[in-house]
Order: structure tokens, then C-alpha cells, then sequence
């Protein structure tokens, strides 16, 4: 047989990445794409190849999922597809079909490792990489995943007149001037026509990202192309944005996600890089002992962009969270989240039965109880647990339903459509430490959960919102409610809350702000709150803002950057606030 050009090319790279493969294979059952028929470096559709092999290890406990170095392209044609709910992303007005198009997808998976051994995966379209469904025990090792035409859109201002505005489009963004003469920006199976869109700033004097109105403006002007990559907008009278100011344009719709983790356990990322995420970034619904080491989160080729929302999301999982020595760089929300979800009784059928509602527009769907689970039910005008039951049974109705069995008697007071349900078997026990956020026009962490958690050593680096927040709710997120131990230690804070005023909670370094509308210090909703030896580095907003937390320690921390140290307080008790370095404290309590 005899081949040419790129044909005989890419015979070379599969016998070499064949070579490495036995060169490289183990004592454990080897499973790699090249023998499905994944070819590195060539540019071809591997989707058929990593969903066969995939499939493979699925079936076979204690194998290796082998993915030669090299990159390998991915489209969303012939890739493996699943109906999945996911929690924070869509509701059934705004994008119905919850189809994921994935890369690698394991289900039913036993101890099985996939081996990135440096690879590249290049994405095409909308697509979510990885998904590991009702796995145990399933490492990801050095693999990067990327986008050839991410669904974020980068341009920066160079050059900045009265009635004329000039951009240069970053490499990776395609646009279409359309015959009305304005611009629509387009990747692979989308564009900024006919769908939602969010603009971001980013100012490299300050390093501030921020949320902006420019697209409001520029997407309804005249374009014109000066050159390939530079185009020169007809703008409105006082329209003079920021010469070097980049601005970051996405769809706001989430229907697919970076990697699903969904009723799982003892799932091991190491040294795994995510370049670009469509919508929602790592999600763990429902899963335990979730381990993320060394894994970055950020941009390539100079975009500025790594995920649309979220980094890391964690829904209702259990066991042991832990994310250690990862970066967090280039998100158009949170950095890490972690929390339960609070379903509304909306019926009570007998004493021990009860019909429950997700309540949230964009989280609903999916399991949030088993028999056998412990359950508090919780009064959201203070936010506290007020009692305990155990499921005995569970019966989904529809997507928003389930009717719940118990076996004890609910609380003689709870009131249906205002009280609700918190699954206390899946929450989890948190060690977030050594990682660094920068980049993210909202908050670095988020976490409610009522078993110990540990933030340490990490480095909030310039958070549009609070390096840290610890909130609990009933009434709009319906995110989980109280928790009972915190460890924040170690940490650097810089010029954190820059995207919030002053007075509200989100503009702190350090916020708590449960949504309990009856505030008593004697009865705090956040208990054993220890903040110790972190280094603030501040502009003018709180240091602290906290709301029904006690006891609650604030120790040894070095403040500087600002005149006064503002600490907001409300219904707060047994405060300790002592040996900070900083300067005099401006305590102020409503």
C-alpha cells in the first residue's frame, strides 16, 4: 500500500504512537484510543475511537484508558450523547434538551485510570469533554483538553476616537460582517446572533475583571474590516472605552459543562489541564471522595477566557472534597462552589410524608434522596435545622417533584411552601489549600456544608467579589444552610470585592451572609468560624462582613492598603477579635 502527503504523515504517527503504547503498557488490562482508531496529530474526528474505547473500559474493571501523547481532535459528530440533569445550568425555557456530546464517557466504570500521558484533546462545537457516570475508583492523569473554537469571543481596544472605534480580534475568535453591516462573532455551531450574551472587561493596568455594557453598544454598530483581524466600529457620541481594555463576550446558556462527575465515588484528578469550558466547568453532583491535585484552570494562546462559569461546582456530594495545588485563572463566575440543594415542602401528605419541589429555575432533575439518607428540615426565616428524620422511601413524580417518606413525624410547625428539606448525608467534608485564583469577576469560594472544612494557603489574587463566601439559603439559590466548622488560615487576600459597593456582603474579603430574616445572636446560623493568620492586601471595601455567625474568630491576620479596617457585623456573638495586624478596626453592628 502506498501513501502521500498528510496520509503517509499520520501512517507514521499511528505506528509511533502504537510503538509507545507497547513500549509504555503495564501489567493492567490497556485499553488505548489508537487501537479503536484515534490518530494524534492528524487533525482527524477521533470522537468514534475515544467513545468505542471508552466503552471498553467501562465493561472492564481495573483497565487502563490509554491515550498516546499527541493531540487528537474531537467533534461533536459521533461523539457519545446522554440525556443529563446538572445542577446550575438550564432551565426548561432556556435550553430544554439536556443532551451532553462527550469526549470520554465512562459509566459504570471500576477502577479504571485514564492515562492523558500529556495529550491534547482539541474540541469542536459544543461539547463536554469528560463525563464519569455511577464510576468507583477512577483516576485522570496529564491530559489537556482545549477548544479550537472556544464559545468565549476576545477582542481589545488599540485605538480609541470620538464617533470611531478600532479592535483586534484575538486569533482564536471568528467573526462574519452580516449584509446589514454589523458584526456577529461565530465558533463552531454558535455565534452572538440569536442567543443571550455576557460581556466582561479586563483592564491589564489593574489586572480587574468586570462585568461591562460595550456589547450592548458595539453589536448594534456599523463594522468595517481594516484588515484580517482588525475591525474599526462607527460608534455613538461619548462612547470611549479604555484603549488596551479587552473585552470577553460568551452565551450565557449552560447546556453543556467541562467534566460531569455524577454518582460517583473515589474519583482522582491529577495534573489535568482545562483550557476553555463550555458553560458550567467541573460539576460533582452526588458523588464522594472527589480529589482534585494539580489541576489548572486556565486560558491558552494568550486568550484571556477559561471557563464561562463556574470552575468547580460541587451539588450534594459526601465523603471528602479536596482540591489542592491548582490554579483557577479566567471565569465568568465562581471559582469553587460547594453546596447542597434545599427542596421546598410544598405538600403534606401525613405526618411522615411530604411532597418536595426543586425550587431553583436552573437546578432540578435529578436524584437528591435515597432511602436511608438523613434529612433536616430546616425554617428559613431562621435558617436552622430545627429537626432530623431519616428517608424510608422516595418517589420522583416529575423533573421538579418527589415525594419523600420518613420515619418520624415532621415538626409539629413546619409550614408547607416555606420550609424545606436539606439532605445532610450528602454534605461533605472540605480541604481546599495552595491554590491560586485570579481572574474571576465574581467569588473564589463558595462553600455551605456542616462538616469540617479547611481553606489554607490559598492566594485570592484581585476576586471580583469575596475571596471568600459562606452564605446558605432558602429563598432564591436554595443552597444548603448552616455550617458548624471553618478553617480559614494562611490565606492571601489582594485587592479582593473590587466588582461590589462598599455596604454589600459580596464586596467583602470575607463575606457570611446566610438569607435568614430573623437575626438573633443568640441563635447564630453559622457556628465555628476561625479566620487566623491570613494576609489581607486591601482596596477600600470590608475586610469582614458577617451576619448570625458565632462563635467567630477573627486572629492574627495582617491588614494593610486601607486607613481603616471595616468589619461589618450583624446578630453576631462570641466574637473574638484580637492580635491582627492592621490598622485600628472600625467594628461597625446593625
Amino acid at each position: 500500500m502506498k501513501f502521500s502527503g498528510k496520509s503517509r504523515v499520520c501512517a507514521m504517527v499511528v505506528i509511533i504512537a502504537g510503538l509507545w503504547h507497547t513500549a509504555h503498557a503495564e501489567e493492567r488490562d490497556t485499553v488505548s484510543v489508537v487501537d479503536f482508531g484515534a490518530v494524534p496529530d492528524c487533525h482527524r474526528n477521533s470522537s468514534a475511537a475515544f467513545k468505542a474505547a471508552a466503552e471498553e473500559c467501562s465493561r472492564r474493571p481495573g483497565s487502563v484508558l490509554l491515550i498516546p501523547p499527541g493531540r487528537y481532535d474531537l467533534w461533536r459528530e459521533d461523539c457519545s450523547t446522554e440525556d443529563y440533569y446538572v445542577s446550575n445550568t438550564t432551565d426548561e425555557n432556556e435550553w430544554h434538551d439536556k443532551k451532553k456530546h462527550i469526549g470520554i464517557h465512562l459509566v459504570g466504570a471500576e477502577n479504571v485510570t485514564v492515562e492523558g500521558s500529556g495529550a491534547t484533546l482539541m474540541m469542536h462545537g459544543r461539547m463536554t469533554p469528560m463525563v464519569l457516570d455511577r464510576c468507583n475508583e477512577v483516576k485522570v492523569n496529564d491530559l489537556t483538553v482545549d477548544f479550537e473554537r472556544p464559545g468565549g469571543f476576545e477582542f481589545t481596544y488599540i485605538d480609541v476616537v470620538e464617533g470611531y472605534t478600532t479592535v483586534q480580534v484575538h486569533r482564536d475568535t471568528r467573526y462574519d460582517i452580516l449584509p446589514d453591516g454589523k458584526i456577529a462573532f461565530v465558533a463552531e455551531g454558535f455565534s452572538t446572533v440569536g442567543f443571550p450574551i455576557q460581556c466582561i472587561a479586563y483592564d491589564p493596568e489593574t489586572r480587574y475583571y468586570t462585568y461591562s455594557g460595550d456589547w450592548k453598544v458595539l453589536r448594534d454598530c456599523p463594522v468595517e474590516e481594516l484588515k484580517s483581524g482588525v475591525l474599526r466600529f462607527r460608534t455613538p457620541d461619548g462612547f470611549m472605552p479604555g484603549k488596551g481594555v479587552s473585552i470577553n463576550l460568551r452565551d450565557v446558556i449552560r447546556d453543556e459543562l467541562g467534566a460531569f462527575i455524577t454518582e460517583s465515588r473515589d474519583v482522582h484528578f491529577s495534573g489535568v489541564t482545562m483550557h476553555y469550558m463550555h458553560g458550567m466547568g467541573f460539576v460533582s453532583q452526588y458523588s464522594r471522595d472527589i480529589t482534585f491535585d494539580s489541576v489548572r484552570c486556565e486560558p491558552s494562546r494568550g486568550r484571556l477566557l477559561a471557563a464561562a462559569n463556574d470552575f468547580m461546582q460541587f451539588s450534594g456530594c459526601g465523603g471528602r472534597i479536596r482540591v489542592s495545588g491548582c490554579r483557577f485563572v479566567g471565569a465568568q463566575d465562581d471559582g469553587i462552589n460547594i453546596h447542597g440543594t434545599n427542596l421546598r415542602i410544598v405538600e403534606k401528605l401525613s405526618r411522615r410524608k411530604a411532597r418536595l419541589r426543586f425550587m431553583h429555575h436552573q437546578s432540578y432533575g435529578f436524584n437528591a434522596f435515597w432511602k436511608g439518607d438523613s434529612v433536616a428540615f430546616v425554617e428559613p426565616s431562621s435558617m436552622l435545622r430545627m429537626d432530623t428524620a431519616m428517608v424510608t422511601a422516595v418517589r420522583r413524580i416529575d423533573e421538579r417533584l418527589v415525594e419523600v417518606t420518613f420515619d418520624r413525624d415532621m415538626p409539629a410547625n413546619s409550614v408547607a411552601e416555606e420550609w424545606c428539606v436539606e439532605n445532610l448525608t450528602w454534605t461533605p467534608e472540605v480541604q481546599i489549600n495552595d491554590n491560586y485564583f485570579s481572574r474571576i469577576d465574581t467569588r473564589g469560594i463558595l462553600v455551605t456544608t456542616p462538616r469540617k472544612v479547611e481553606i489554607r494557603g490559598n492566594t485570592f489574587d484581585k476576586t471580583g467579589m469575596s475571596g471568600i463566601l459562606i452564605e446558605g439559603d432558602s429563598k432564591y439559590w436554595f443552597e444548603s444552610g448552616p455550617c458548624n466548622d471553618v478553617t480559614i488560615s494562611g490565606n492571601t487576600f489582594i485587592e479582593c470585592g473590587y466588582n461590589n459597593k462598599f455596604d454589600n456582603p459580596s464586596g467583602a474579603v470575607i463575606g457570611i451572609n446566610p438569607s435568614n430574616s430573623v437575626v438573633d445572636r443568640r441563635r447564630p446560623v453559622h457556628r465555628n468560624i476561625r479566620i487566623t493568620g491570613n494576609i489581607f492586601r486591601m482596596i477600600e471595601r470590608p475586610v469582614l462582613s458577617a451576619k448570625s455567625a458565632g462563635p467567630l474568630v477573627f486572629e492574627g491576620n495582617s491588614v494593610s492598603g486601607v486607613e481603616r479596617a471595616v468589619i461589618f457585623l450583624n446578630g453576631c456573638s462570641d466574637l473574638d477579635i484580637r492580635d491582627n495586624d492592621m490598622p485600628d478596626p472600625d467594628i461597625i453592628e446593625k
